[in-house]
């Protein structure tokens, strides 16, 4: 966002510096390497908490086509994560499929979901393939400059937008920033991870601000396929993972409904069609 921001774009939110200018500092020994950023607050709502107007979706065209326009210095290119992680997922996700359906489960949710996983195992084995296969297409065409990379949010849905006191819309939540194509910030505002995020009148509003763009459809589907893929993994390690059974279950659950009409594993297979 600090460098967002000494180029412009005015609604993100930069970490401010500390006394030796530092951006972050090292939160305690004890800490394990993390690292503590402050950034000013934003007195408002969060941008999921109502319906944005056509203001503010418009604010928020405007903010990410200034976002994926701005210039990386190439030492900080090269630090950030790339279209590549996604791949890493997958990988790691065929692996586990088959050990997870073995597992005994620390909670009762947890023994739930390795009878979902066994159930969906083929499902979740060719989903995982088919995004491995159009990612690794993917990357061709990358290498063969085919499809350019910018500065991607790659989260830039509603839940990580503020709206302050004056109706203004802000971009937060840096942690995921990455180098990939551009689809991978679109795919949020044409089909969104769910039908309950998006309306087709908002992805509208939102390209009035970020004005025309010519969207590479074999991208975009490969990034929302990529995107279910890590959220399977990321609920099912949650779930798995964890020794509270409220939390297990409220992990379990999500994992299960992302397979429910009008959530991101329909919305990726529906993506077939751009291919």
């Amino acid at each position: 966002p600090r460098l967002l921001r000494a180029a412009g774009v005015a609604q993100v939110v930069p970490p401010l510096a500390a006394r030796d200018g530092r951006l972050h500092v090292p939160l305690c020994r004890q800490a394990g390497g993390l690292q503590l950023a402050v950034f000013a607050y934003i007195t408002g709502r969060g941008g999921a908490d109502a319906p944005l107007g056509r203001e503010q979706w418009r604010q928020f065209g405007a903010t990410l086509r200034a976002v994926h326009q701005t210039p990386v210095p190439e030492p900080l290119r090269r630090a950030l994560p790339t279209w590549q992680e996604p791949g890493e997922v997958g990988r790691w996700l065929q692996r586990a499929l088959p050990v997870w359906r073995r597992q005994k489960g620390r909670t009762a949710a947890a023994r739930a979901l390795i009878e979902v996983i066994g159930v969906r195992y083929d499902e979740l084995q060719a989903l995982t393939a088919r995004m491995l296969a159009l990612h690794q297409r993917l990357g061709e065409r990358i290498a063969a400059g085919e499809l350019r990379c910018a500065l991607c949010h790659s989260d830039a849905h509603v839940h990580n937008l503020m709206v302050d006191q004056q109706e203004r819309v802000w971009l937060i939540d840096w942690d995921g920033a990455s180098w990939s194509p551009i689809e991978r910030d679109l795919m949020f505002v044409i089909g969104g991870l769910s039908a309950d995020l998006l309306r087709p009148h908002e992805t509208e509003w939102f390209f009035e601000g970020y004005g025309p763009v010519q969207i590479d459809w074999p991208a975009l589907a490969t990034c929302r396929y990529a995107w279910a893929v890590t959220d399977v993994h990321a609920f099912a390690i949650e779930a798995l993972g964890e020794r509270d059974e409220a939390r297990a279950s409220s992990s379990a659950a999500w994992f299960e409904r992302l397979f429910a009409p009008g959530e991101i594993v329909a919305l990726a297979r529906e993506g077939e069609a751009w291919l």
